[in-house]
């Protein structure tokens, strides 16, 4: 099992952070391993997406149903892909009215080994970079 625990102190409102990671539809625009998102379903406070993720020669997609708490908190979990086990959690917290800690904490595991040896690695790095990622997003959209 891969644990990924992430987190910032940023100069943006946790609300504005929140909004960022929330939509999915834009992903693709930012995130460069992301070429392509879409809602499967939404419904009151859960999402089901899918992500299309290309880097370095490999294309694999996986869907997740997240449950959002507007207070501050996505919980993300595995509906399908080349994972046996995928679990995060985004926390969204407020120091100040301009700025916030946000944090990823993410489990999973790749199906088997093969899955493992092709992907696992730069899934890996995906994960790494995603709070600094989603940071550099909101210089962009807030300045």
């Amino acid at each position: 099992m891969t644990v990924v625990q992430k987190s910032a102190l940023v100069k943006f409102s946790a609300q504005q952070m929140f909004d960022l990671v929330n939509n999915i539809e834009a992903y693709p625009q930012f995130l460069p391993w992301c070429s392509g998102s879409r809602i499967l379903k939404r419904e009151d406070d859960i999402v089901e997406a899918e992500l299309l993720i290309s880097k370095g020669g490999f294309k694999k997609s996986f869907s997740t149903r997240n449950r959002i708490d507007r207070g501050g908190r996505i919980t993300v979990s595995l509906l399908n892909g080349p994972f046996s086990y995928l679990e995060g959690v985004w926390n969204f917290m407020p120091l100040r009215e301009d700025a916030s800690k946000i944090s990823l904490d993410l489990e999973f595991e790749m199906s088997g080994m093969l899955a493992n040896l092709a992907f696992g690695a730069v899934f890996n790095q995906i994960c790494n970079t995603m709070v600094s990622s989603f940071t550099s997003r909101a210089k962009q959209v807030y300045g």
